[in-house]
């Protein structure tokens, strides 16, 4: 039985969050129209809540060239 409790925490830590987010600035409103689509910024979590989620994005909104992993 106590084999069984760590295996469903093990499962219940790896289960991966996605939350469909809108952006605003001038890039993401000309994606929106091309694809026709309202999120098109996806963030990434480990809780259902997306207390601490994580994404890829411009480090500066005026230069698109220089993006990173944010949290």
């Amino acid at each position: 039985m106590k084999n069984r409790k760590k295996q469903d925490h093990a499962a219940a830590q790896s289960a991966i969050y996605v939350g469909f987010v809108d952006t605003p600035g001038l890039f993401a409103s000309i994606i929106r129209r091309v694809i026709g689509q309202n999120y098109v910024h996806v963030v990434l979590g480990f809780d259902p809540e997306l207390k601490e989620a994580y994404s890829i994005g411009r480090r500066n909104p005026a230069i698109p060239l220089f993006a990173g992993f944010e949290r």
